[in-house]
């Protein structure tokens, strides 16, 4: 099933690939996986960058734990492993190019080392910490099924 467009139209095509092209090998798990962990590393990121915006207090001391970092570094390993591998394999391209973006995003934002902006605490934020972590579980949790 080779697609001619690009853009969202491209990915939500791949994503939905049939069972057939679905199949293990074909490195459509590869990047299913990658975009999953990809998207999880860049959240993760947003968050250690401006915690005061988008992370809840409560999590404050799991981000203080001395592995956390090293979390978030594995985790965009991770993903930069599956989508090139998911490019490798695969025909359709957009789910390896769309995780491998969103994980140089997240480089580029400073990756596991990023440390946190400077910014007036409002008394309101996002969340994304918790959201990433619920879509990392889910995701990896029902994504075989």
């Amino acid at each position: 099933m080779e697609s001619k467009h690009f853009g969202l139209t491209a990915l939500r095509d791949d994503l939905q690939a049939p069972i057939e092209a679905r199949r293990f090998g074909s490195g459509w798990f590869a990047g299913f996986f990658a975009l999953v962990l990809a998207i999880a590393g860049f959240g993760l990121v947003v968050a250690l960058r401006w915690p005061g915006l988008f992370a809840t207090p409560e999590l404050a001391k799991l981000r203080d734990l001395p592995g956390f970092r090293l979390g978030v570094h594995v985790t965009l390993l991770l993903s930069y492993t599956l989508a090139l591998l998911s490019l490798l394999l695969r025909p359709a391209k957009a789910i390896g190019f769309t995780a491998l973006a969103i994980g140089i995003a997240a480089a580029l934002l400073g990756g596991a080392d990023v440390q946190p902006d400077e910014m007036r605490s409002w008394g309101v934020f996002f969340g994304l910490d918790f959201f990433i972590v619920n879509l990392a579980v889910t995701g990896l949790m029902f994504a075989p099924i």
